[in-house]
């Protein structure tokens, strides 16, 4: 009689490559969900393998963690006006999965595919400064 693992259960965050039972000396690979790696880095594993070992064990389970939008290679740093968040339901889409939390009189934008802190502008649409030219500041203007 073969020996048999059963049917695994991919960890969470992770899809398995098969779907039914493992027997002795088999294999299959599990894939991290898209925004998970095992090590939670951009530059780590996104997939690893499962035997069934002479005992009736799996071996070679992992964990797949949310990579952190905010750190390497990306070094997200909201122009230094704020402070990166990593979302904890990553999409997979790197910009998607991070925001910016900015300081007050900024905004997060994006610009050249990063998103950043900016100055809100805080000059009034109508012309208060008239005949004079309103400079923006952090939170306030003033008329020169």
């Amino acid at each position: 009689q073969p020996v048999t693992c059963g049917t695994p259960t991919a960890p969470v965050h992770s899809g398995r490559s098969g779907t039914g039972a493992l027997s002795y000396g088999s294999t299959e690979l599990i894939e991290c969900d898209a925004g998970y790696s095992t090590t939670g880095m951009f530059s780590g594993v996104r997939n690893f393998t499962i035997r069934c070992e002479y005992d009736g064990e799996l071996t070679g389970f992992k964990s797949c963690k949310n990579i952190n939008d905010c750190a390497a290679p990306w070094g997200v740093t909201c122009n230094d006006k704020g402070t990166c968040q990593d979302h904890a339901s990553p999409t997979g889409v790197h910009l998607d999965d991070y925001s910016c939390q900015c300081d007050s009189g900024y905004e997060e934008l994006t610009k050249a595919g990063v998103k950043g802190c900016y100055n809100i502008n805080d000059c009034p649409t109508s012309t208060p400064c008239s005949p004079g030219v309103c400079e923006d500041m952090i939170n306030e203007y003033k008329c020169t």
